[in-house]
């Protein structure tokens, strides 16, 4: 995209009961764009998931009256979006800003863009690189709190550099990212996912994913980290003595003030004897 004012790479005016902006790789769009995904006048009951979104200038996704528009499980090398002029009962959360465009998800960047049949219409450009990354080492998870999961895992190697990875829990892409480790939030307390990573590199050649990890969260009845609780946080232990801020001049010594009329700069004079 080379020049756009007041509109998007995806634009959208008034409803759509069940509309879905699903499966977009959006790369480049222009300072004057309002937002890569525009949501203008009335647009009503479109859910925006699954998209990739690489050099935005301004903002990824911006709502001008846009009333019931979910989205969620979005990438995005730009965070900024913004909604306006009566943008109501609308849901933003959930979605993932990572460092480069290579390290967005490759499985949404390969799929997306013209059928299969009609790509020799707009080739991509050619690619020498088609070796994928090893597959990761088996992940690991740190569930200290009943709603939030740590992954780490062995990093994977690649004949030219792993640039990023994709995180699937129950075989939903939920996260991306350029590191070997993720924080999960907003899960269940109590229930089980299994979890796996795959590589890519800068290609976007995917690799094969990790072996799977289950995990069951806690109930979220002790939020202690396994340590006693001895006092609360407000204990007359932990409470700090209240200070006197006054002050007596030493024995022998007398102070005064000078003071001024109103409304002119008061100076304070000390004076001992």
């Amino acid at each position: 995209m080379k020049s756009q004012a007041d509109g998007g790479a995806i634009y959208t005016l008034s409803s759509n009961p069940g509309g879905v902006v699903s499966g977009n790789y959006i790369h480049g769009t222009p300072p004057p764009a309002y937002g890569a995904i525009y949501h203008d006048e009335g647009s009503r009951y479109w859910t925006n998931t699954g998209n990739a979104l690489c050099d935005i200038a301004y903002q990824w996704l911006f709502l001008n009256h846009g009333m019931d528009i979910d989205a969620t499980g979005n990438f995005t090398t730009q965070p900024a979006y913004s909604t306006q002029a009566n943008s109501t009962d609308s849901t933003i959360t959930g979605n993932t800003t990572v460092g480069s465009c290579d390290q967005l998800p490759a499985s949404v960047v390969n799929n997306a863009g013209l059928q299969a049949s009609y790509r020799h219409l707009d080739p991509d450009p050619a690619v020498a690189d088609h070796r994928a990354p090893s597959r990761p080492g088996t992940p690991s998870a740190v569930t200290d709190f009943p709603t939030i999961a740590d992954l780490s895992w062995p990093a994977s190697t690649d004949d030219t550099a792993v640039t990023g990875y994709s995180v699937y829990r129950d075989g939903k892409l939920v996260s991306a990212t350029g590191t070997t480790s993720v924080r999960l939030p907003g899960l269940t307390a109590g229930k089980t996912y299994t979890f796996r990573v795959t590589a890519r590199d800068a290609a976007g050649n995917e690799s094969a994913p990790s072996a799977n990890l289950r995990v069951t969260m806690s109930s979220g009845s002790d939020l202690a980290l396994r340590k006693p609780v001895t006092a609360s946080s407000y204990s007359e232990a932990n409470t700090p003595r209240r200070r006197s801020t006054e002050t007596s001049p030493p024995a022998g010594h007398r102070a005064s003030a000078c003071r001024t009329r109103p409304g002119s700069r008061s100076t304070s004079v000390r004076r001992t004897t």
